[in-house]
């Protein structure tokens, strides 16, 4: 009989209760004059969410800012915020963030042209929380 083998990077998910990959995309086609945020799901009761990557861009315009993040119910949480990035040119982050049950992702965009097409892209895992 042989032994179980688990390899280093599974520890992780057998220790903290990996669940199901996160891969979202947001868009508007017709972004208003000005500021415009695009939300993910709400996290579930009972999960946590996490981001390892996401991108941002405003396919016609260059926005004042971009930011990506977090909403999480009443405060904006920014993990990046980028001044002035050219259009269609994606705000990039590649770092990790927790969103909690309530939370929802979150691409803000200020400065955009009525009409615009926004994009917002997440990508990470979920994991269920014990009971």
């Amino acid at each position: 009989m042989s032994g179980c083998h688990v390899q280093p990077e599974q520890m992780f998910n057998l220790i903290f209760g990996y669940n199901d990959q996160y891969a979202e995309v947001v868009s508007s086609t017709n972004a208003v004059v000005g500021t415009n945020e695009l939300l993910g799901t709400v996290v579930p009761s009972g999960e946590v969410w996490v981001v390892t990557a996401a991108l941002a861009f405003d396919v016609q315009t260059a926005a004042s800012a971009i930011c990506i993040g977090l909403y999480g119910g009443s405060e904006y949480y920014y993990a990046i915020r980028e001044k002035s990035p050219a259009a269609a040119s994606p705000v990039n982050l590649v770092s990790t963030y927790v969103m909690k049950p309530g939370d929802k992702a979150l691409g803000r965009f200020f400065g955009c042209v009525a009409g615009d097409d926004i994009y917002a892209h997440f990508l990470g895992y979920k994991m269920k929380l014990s009971q």
